[in-house]
Order: C-alpha cells, then sequence, then structure tokens
C-alpha cells in the first residue's frame, strides 16, 4: 500500500498511518523505510476511529484515505485533484478493482463520480443515494474529499466499528 502512495507522479504528499493498536513491528518497518512518515499509535480502536485520527492530524487541505491491504495507481491523485479543481468539487470518487498478487480480478464498482456535496439537487441526491445504496458510491481508499467537507459530514461515526465508510457516504446524500 505505501509503495503505491511514495509512486505518486505528485510527490506533494503527507503521509499520515495510525497504528491501531497492532502487536507487531510493521511500524519500526515503515520508519526504516519510509523515515518521513508521521505515525500515531492509539488503542485498537477501529478503521472509523483510525481514519478521524488521521483526519484530525493531517496538515493538508485534502484527505485521501487508503487501507494496508489496497494500492493506488501512480497518478490517481493527480487525476482526483486534477478533476477537483477543474469543476471546483469537494469530492472526488474513482474506480476500484480487485487485485491477488498484483493481478488485476474485477471491478469493485464503476463510478468516476464527481459530486459537489453541498450543491446537488435534491432530486439528483435521491437518485444517487439509491445507486450507492445499491452498488456502494465508493471505498474508503477510491475517495479524495476536501479536509473542511469531510468535518462538516461529521468524521465517520465511530460507533460503528466497521462500516463506517458506507454510513458517511449515505449521510453525504
Amino acid at each position: 500500500a505505501l509503495d503505491s502512495v511514495f509512486n505518486q507522479t505528485d510527490k506533494d504528499i503527507e503521509v499520515v498511518i495510525v497504528d491501531d493498536g497492532s502487536t507487531d513491528d510493521t511500524c519500526d518497518l515503515i520508519n526504516s523505510i519510509y523515515p518521513n512518515t508521521k505515525i500515531i499509535y492509539q488503542n485498537n480502536s477501529g478503521s472509523t476511529a483510525a481514519r478521524n485520527t488521521v483526519s484530525r492530524n493531517a496538515k493538508g487541505d485534502w484527505l485521501a484515505f487508503l487501507d494496508s491491504d489496497d494500492y493506488w495507481t501512480e497518478d490517481k491523485l493527480n487525476h482526483q485533484l486534477k478533476l477537483a479543481a477543474k469543476k471546483n468539487l469537494d469530492a472526488v470518487f474513482s474506480n476500484g478493482y480487485f487485485s491477488r498478487n498484483g493481478k488485476k480480478l474485477g471491478l469493485l464498482h464503476k463510478n468516476n463520480m464527481a459530486i459537489e456535496l453541498n450543491g446537488v439537487k435534491d432530486h439528483v441526491v435521491k437518485k444517487i443515494f439509491f445507486k450507492a445504496a445499491r452498488y456502494t458510491i465508493s471505498f474508503p481508499s477510491c475517495t479524495l474529499i476536501k479536509k473542511d467537507a469531510f468535518f462538516e459530514l461529521g468524521c465517520f461515526n465511530e460507533e460503528l466499528y466497521h462500516s463506517g465508510d458506507y454510513e458517511i457516504f449515505m449521510r453525504a446524500f
């Protein structure tokens, strides 16, 4: 996962990792390979709490999450940032793929969806919501969102140990 972050075409990236109560030496290994990575340690609280911890500690204007079992194509952030700037968007979602051992196995979802969180009309929101509920609008690793917009949504619901990503997307729409 981290290799795909550091291989982005846009090199102006802040990397914040939350060690959510791991008991192995993963963070020592990360520090030895990527010494400029900020690592925050917390008791095991689940993915929603870990993502919120990253959000509160990130210094940039944009948030892009990446789970440890996912990876990005080298131009993912570049494409999303350009689209967001061109269309003045608060969030951009991309496609995602299932893969095993580096081999692409299938499409998770196909959307190439870009939205303006505060500027979509109600009838369009309802259409998008029902599609999202049926097909899943996005996954955290496929999402780029303005930090301010993320906090306006109220962050991930930490009462949900899992599925906080689905819940926040439903709240957005």
